[in-house]
């Protein structure tokens, strides 16, 4: 298959998003472009894929540090994202240990621009954008007004990942300097994201902080009829509880697995679809399978199949401080005052992480999801049934779920449903 620009993706997509109007009518298979143009700088499909591998590889990896045993949803995305504009502010080992963690080549130098190609497919509007589909991702920069970045820092987080640098008076006023970058994360979410940076955490030696915010609010392809939802009985593993469960007769793509039965359900933009996972036996062993290899297999072996879907609605939300499960992916040195090296983004070389937060959150329903997710990190100076015979699948006990960008398998959210009542 001869692959085709992103221009002509775009076209297609939305010629087959025309031809698919009808709701009988077969979800359109998204196709992968060959090259995006980023600055007149083509980037072939290649770099801009092992961009999106080394995200889902850094998304299954973190996964586990962070879920616990209940309802949980981070996006790995934002994550990614606030983390690899950093990495370009490192260098030495510190890059080096960031790279790893991140899963990035550091000695690529154009692994900035392969992630603002992947950064620009992700944000390209297609679907429905006004009724059915809209997806927003903003990354800043948030800085000391007295201090300085080098040039070419500004220039790799501007170019790659669009990022603004306001200024900010730390030094005089910490605190109104935390609800400037709190409300214009709010704002980029739609006001789901709210006291990302809880008070107390930037101080007066704060010289600098990087966001990414997400905001996704997408509906379903199929959608659910309210009629058809009714109280059902969930396995929480220590009882059975009633919950709201939606049910739709309709061809899915499906992927069955020893450990797992998996159900894609796309979106009206058909570049992105939730993909759940019902785990065959106990949701912990499936989530010890869990690589970036794996859900890149998933994408490839699913099938369309005409099934009834039995889904439950709910709502999850979770707030993290990321600094453990950064530092236990091997990421230590940018925590230490000592050792960190961001010479690459200050000629002082005088900055250190001291903390990295995540809120996120997710809405399932009849008419389809809306999630959204922000992630900070803060930077200070050193020293301081039906008639058909057909397969029911029914998600009546605790599964995995993820949001991902069919063409690339990037995954936007990742999250457990243990009991849909929260």
């Amino acid at each position: 298959m001869y692959f085709r620009t992103l221009l002509s993706l775009l076209i297609l997509a939305t010629i087959a998003l025309g031809l698919t109007a009808c709701k009988g009518c077969n979800r359109p298979t998204p196709v992968a472009s060959n090259e995006v143009v980023k600055q007149n700088n083509p980037i072939s499909l290649e770099k801009m894929q092992s961009a999106a591998d080394a995200e889902r590889d850094f998304s299954t990896t973190i996964y586990p540090l962070l879920k616990g045993d209940n309802n949980f949803i981070y996006s790995p995305y934002s994550l990614w994202s606030a983390l690899s504009m950093t990495c370009a502010g490192a260098n030495g080992n510190t890059k080096t240990e960031m790279a790893t963690a991140l899963r990035l080549n550091a000695s690529d130098p154009s692994v900035h621009e392969a992630i603002g190609a992947l950064n620009e497919v992700l944000k390209k509007k297609s679907g429905i954008e006004d009724e059915g589909f809209r997806l927003n991702i903003k990354n800043d920069l948030w800085l000391e007004k007295s201090y300085q970045l080098k040039d070419s820092f500004l220039a790799t987080t501007k170019a790659n990942y669009d990022a603004k640098a306001s200024l900010l008076d730390f030094k005089n006023d910490a605190e109104g300097s935390r609800v400037t970058i709190n409300s214009s994360i709010e704002k980029d979410t739609e006001g789901k994201i709210k006291d990302l940076i809880p008070e107390g955490v930037l101080t007066p030696v704060t010289r600098l902080v990087l966001t990414n915010a997400i905001y996704l609010k997408a509906k379903w392809f199929h959608s659910f009829k309210h009629s058809s939802t009714y109280s059902q009985d969930f396995n929480i593993g220590t009882s059975i509880i009633k919950t709201d469960m939606m049910h739709n007769t309709e061809t899915f793509r499906v992927a069955d697995d020893a450990n797992y039965t998996a159900v894609e359900m796309p979106y009206l933009s058909s570049e992105f679809a939730l993909v759940a996972l019902l785990p065959k036996n106990d949701l912990k062993v499936l989530e010890s399978t869990f690589t970036g290899a794996m859900f890149k297999k998933l994408r490839d072996i699913f099938k369309s199949e005409r099934i009834e879907l039995a889904f439950p609605k709910f709502k999850v939300e979770s707030t993290m401080a990321l600094n453990p499960a950064l530092e236990s992916s091997g990421m230590k040195d940018a925590f230490d005052e000592k050792k960190a090296d961001f010479s690459m983004m200050t000629e002082k070389n005088d900055l250190f992480i001291s903390q990295v937060l995540q809120k996120a959150f997710i809405q399932v329903d009849e008419e389809g999801t809306e999630a959204a997710a922000a992630t900070a990190v803060i930077m200070v100076e050193k020293s301081m049934a039906s008639p058909e015979q057909l397969r029911r699948i029914t998600f009546d006990k605790p599964f995995a779920y993820a949001i991902w960008h069919v063409p690339t398998s990037t995954v936007l959210f990742m999250g457990r449903l243990t009991n849909p009542k929260g």
